[in-house]
């Protein structure tokens, strides 16, 4: 079954990577390429850093309740399942975190794997709350900053604040939990048990506010970043364009492909720089050009961190299996 979900998978990245490249000059990209800009891309790399420090300290307030663990254990397990999500399929690298943090403190790895779907749902909730407000923007085509343009992201970031606090009551009312496990097996009781006590963390509203706060910061890191990146091939992107073109990507990034979202990742990238008027062959040179030096950054200081945990394929799918 995981060997068709893998294939399938590839499958997808394939047909994504054939649309991002389809009419594209080749020759002038290699053109493109070969003029970009050193200082930029060092830039964008300094501030990108700061995306991994604000994801951390979100983590660990997800975790606080249960255990407190070292910054810089949860940082080098971020990094470390990122990498392991860029070299193997079925986004492996949150299991991986899972197995470290289950291992080396008293949470249970299911537990560790509920908090982590917890930081999926920030993210996307975010970023669409992100998406609203550009696109509200982009829409009204007068000034930037409107009241009217203010009070939708407020709205939006407010409902976002509502529905999870609601998921999570949900989550944690006993009638709900005793009619799942009426009809399922002892060993899945025991995984729901552990993994819906991970997702019942964020009891105080004012934690909930702390972590989409923090989620909102690390959003607008990564789309500063982009900002600044975009100056490497000369391409005259504006922030809230930035921000729209990370909205494409996390698409991209959100459905099932190849390792690093290969393919998936160019498609949504090229879609959303085209979308505001980019020429698609530039489009595609930057999207190329920011996966590569985001897989290479990864790469060079994630295989210290993998090398130090021990990291075990093997051991992984083993661990994988007996959840």
């Amino acid at each position: 079954m995981k060997i068709i979900r893998v294939l399938i998978s590839i499958l997808i990245s394939v047909l994504c990577l054939y649309f991002a490249t389809r009419n594209v000059e080749w020759a002038e990209l290699k053109v493109i390429l070969s003029r970009a800009q050193v200082a930029p891309i060092l830039a964008a790399v300094l501030v990108s850093l700061f995306s991994f420090l604000t994801r951390t300290a979100r983590w660990g307030i997800i975790l606080q309740p249960f255990q407190k663990i070292s910054f810089v254990s949860l940082l080098r397990w971020q990094i470390g399942g990122l990498l392991i999500n860029n070299l193997l399929p079925l986004r492996m690298g949150e299991f991986a975190r899972a197995y470290w943090a289950g291992h080396k403190s008293s949470i249970s790895k299911s537990s560790v794997l509920a908090t982590i779907l917890l930081e999926r749902i920030l993210d996307v909730g975010t970023i669409g709350c992100i998406a609203i407000f550009i696109l509200t923007l982009l829409g009204k085509g007068g000034p930037l900053l409107t009241p009217g343009t203010l009070f939708v992201f407020g709205l939006t970031l407010l409902l976002l604040y509502f529905v999870l606090k609601t998921y999570f009551n949900r989550l944690g009312q006993i009638p709900f939990k005793e009619k799942l496990e009426k009809v399922l097996p002892e060993k899945i009781k025991h995984f729901l048990r552990k993994f819906l006590s991970g997702l019942q963390v964020i009891k105080d509203k004012r934690e909930i506010a702390k972590l989409l706060a923090i989620s909102l910061i690390t959003w607008c890191i990564d789309i500063t970043s982009i900002y600044i990146m975009a100056g490497s091939l000369s391409i005259h992107l504006s922030w809230f364009g930035a921000g729209f073109t990370i909205v494409g990507l996390v698409l991209g990034v959100m459905i099932p492909a190849a390792p690093g979202a290969a393919g998936t990742y160019e498609a949504g990238g090229v879609i959303a720089l085209t979308l505001l008027g980019t020429d698609k062959t530039l489009a595609l040179s930057f999207i190329l050009l920011l996966h590569a030096v985001q897989y290479l950054f990864v790469l060079i200081i994630g295989i210290p961190i993998l090398i130090a945990e021990g990291f075990s394929p093997k051991k992984l799918l083993q661990n994988n299996n007996n959840q």
